[in-house]
């Protein structure tokens, strides 16, 4: 099948408010790690309102609507993830924001036509961020909004390991999702989650959105036998970001200022969760994992060690705003302008944790 040009969200589906929220302030600048550090590139990352006056820039209004797409098609598999078609085979171009581009879906296209389905996975969706704050996000917003008939609709490979299955049952999904093989399905309605302004990252803002993960905090344990101070490290993972010597660095620093190195991969939803729950402080590469520090409480402290990636010029600000809406206190070092050396590993530390 080959997709025939791109049309918008607006144009082509019908739109039902759910929720506009009000700028509700300033952002509070994260916390300078060193006397003379220069924050800039991450304010200039923000999305936000420009007040006329010289005062700090607000975080902007986010409107959150339900689209539905009739007699539309959408795609599971081969990168394609959470890509709409509507009736006459036109992309929807918000949903092909993660998707790899194509000129043609070589996808089996079942016969049985779906009734009325939920769609809130993205083409990132395997990324642990893309799963929290989009997948089970919007899903759980949508379990609330919409009744029994309207079946969420997951990648069937999304639920084999145990912890993304413990992790649809945190969010109370489990009884809700249909899991789907691979293939390029038509559904008689199509129902969609989706923010203006159009950065997905909005849906972060909302109170609906981080009530959420208040419900899963509340089920989880206080354990004193677990570590307060984690470091995440990436050194097992496959993508580490930083070099071996620089690694090396700061896991040394860590665990000298008492932090306990945390390997996400080796851990299941719920050990991750409860993990980041009891934690007092908490040091991270700009990683899927950081987004864990939605189940740590207002205490908790964050320190990411930030870089650019995929040619940007600009240090991404997703974690910043997630300890922003949390209240936590945050801290970023930048690899790319020299920050990760010994004496700034510490000093931030000792800054950030008060010792």
């Amino acid at each position: 099948m080959y997709p025939a040009g791109s049309l918008s969200l607006q144009s082509v589906a019908e739109r039902e408010l759910v929720l506009l929220q009000s700028p509700s302030g300033a952002y509070r600048a994260p916390i300078a790690a060193y006397p003379t550090q220069d924050l800039s590139s991450l304010a200039r990352r923000l999305p936000q309102v420009r007040p006329q006056t010289k005062s700090a820039p607000l975080i902007p209004p986010v409107r959150l609507d339900l689209f539905t797409v009739a007699n539309g098609r959408f795609a599971v598999g081969d990168g394609l993830d959470g890509l709409v078609l509507s009736d006459d085979g036109r992309t929807i171009a918000e949903t092909a924001m993660f998707t790899r581009r194509t000129d043609r879906i070589d996808l089996p296209c079942p016969d049985t036509v779906l009734d009325d389905v939920f769609l809130g996975f993205d083409g990132g969706w395997t990324n642990w961020y893309h799963w929290l704050c989009f997948a089970l996000g919007r899903s759980a917003i949508a379990a609330r909004l919409l009744g029994l008939q309207t079946r969420i609709v997951l990648p069937d490979h999304a639920c084999r390991a145990a912890s993304w299955q413990q992790s649809l049952e945190a969010f109370g999904l489990a009884a809700r999702v249909r899991l789907l093989q691979p293939g390029l399905y038509r559904a008689h309605s199509i129902r969609l989650l989706w923010t203006t302004p159009s950065e997905p990252t909005n849906l972060t803002y909302l109170g609906a959105f981080h009530e959420l993960f208040a419900q899963v905090r509340r089920g989880l344990r206080t354990n004193p036998d677990l570590p307060r101070r984690l470091q995440i490290s990436r050194s097992r993972a496959a993508n580490p970001r930083l070099q071996p010597a620089e690694t090396a660095l700061v896991e040394g620093v860590a665990q000298r200022h008492g932090f306990v190195p945390l390997h996400l991969e080796e851990f299941n939803f719920s050990a991750q969760a409860e993990a980041m729950f009891n934690a007092e402080c908490v040091i991270g590469v700009h990683g899927a994992g950081m987004a864990n520090i939605l189940f740590g409480r207002r205490t908790l402290r964050v320190m990411e060690l930030n870089l650019r990636l995929d040619g940007e010029t600009l240090p991404r600000p997703w974690f910043y705003l997630l300890a922003h809406a949390r209240g936590q206190r945050y801290m970023m070092l930048d690899r790319d302008a020299g920050d990760l050396s010994e004496e700034r590993l510490s000093m931030a530390i000792s800054v950030l944790y008060g010792d």
